[in-house]
């Protein structure tokens, strides 16, 4: 793939299953893409305040050792500092899934991931997203969706076990 593309999302069948929805293994899935994304192409989306209720401002220089066992973080500063705000950029990223029937039935979802520099705090969620059908005008012939169907059948065999490790997910 070329270097300033990147895969954001994914998109399946279920074919004529009767799960109508996105199932365990699709979020497995989904949480490996939203990994990758979130690894390739993390965006800047806000800074948030730190609040730390136990804070020591230390001043370089004039500071032992027994001074760093106070409080749960410790600031050491170059000047004489009597109060301080600490602020952190948090950054995002997200993928989209999209899942479909062949009786026309369709699913989409965005994932998304937040995570704060400092205090490495992590929100994964996830939020359903509607698609917008544009009408081009093609339509799929009978011959066509034979095709298809037979290529699908040649290159997919369905996994009728879970391995191990995929066991209770």
């Amino acid at each position: 793939m070329p270097p300033d593309l990147i895969i954001n999302g994914w998109i399946h069948s279920h074919g004529d299953l009767k799960l109508q929805q996105f199932s365990e293994i699709d979020a497995a899935n989904h949480a490996t893409v939203l990994d990758f994304v979130y690894a390739q192409l993390r965006l800047p989306l806000a800074k948030v305040e730190i609040i730390i209720d136990d804070l020591v401002l230390l001043q370089e220089g004039a500071w032992q050792d027994a001074d760093l066992a106070a409080g749960s973080v410790s600031l050491i500063t170059d000047a004489s500092v009597r109060r301080a705000e600490i602020w952190e950029m948090v950054y995002g990223g997200f993928s989209y899934a999209i899942v479909i029937g062949d009786s026309g039935w369709h699913m989409q979802e965005i994932y998304y991931k937040k995570r704060g520099i400092l205090t490495g705090r992590t929100f994964v969620g996830r939020l359903p997203a509607a698609i917008t059908s544009l009408d081009d005008g093609r339509r799929l012939v009978s011959e066509a969706i034979q095709a298809l169907a037979a290529e699908v059948a040649a290159k997919i065999c369905p996994v009728l076990y879970l391995p191990p490790k995929m066991e209770g997910l």
